[in-house]
Formats: C-alpha cells, structure tokens, sequence
C-alpha cells in the first residue's frame, strides 16, 4: 500500500538517516514538509522521485521555487 504522506520516523528508515537529519534537511529546503493536525509529514512524492529517471523537482520554500538535488 502507497501512502500520500510519509511520517518522519518512516522517512527516517526509508532514507536510513536521522529525523534530526531529515528536520535539517527540511529547514535547508531540501527535503518538503506538510504539517497536518501537529505532525511533519513528508509527501510521498519526494520518495517516488528518486526512483525516476530525472530526479531533480523544484520545491517551494518561502514563496521561492529552486531545484533540490538528490
């Protein structure tokens, strides 16, 4: 089964780094985020991208739109 949304502590295993990390990573803008009802989450859509061909996607932060390379 595919989540929309991944929580930070599946992220954490999924990427096999810290939530520390993924927090860093967020704040950087290189990581998105969707808060829902407390909660980061992280869009599943980030996952799927680096099993595509061309794994470079813009992601907004701030207002801004630049390319976050995995």
């Amino acid at each position: 089964m595919e989540f929309a949304y991944y929580t930070m502590s599946q992220a954490s295993q999924m990427l096999q780094i810290s939530e520390r990390t993924i927090q860093r990573r967020i704040k950087d803008g290189l990581i998105p985020k969707a808060n829902f009802c407390g909660k980061v989450l992280i869009p599943a859509w980030f996952f799927r991208q680096g099993y595509e061909k061309d794994s470079i996607h813009p992601v907004i932060k701030e207002g801004e739109a630049y390319e976050a390379k995995v």
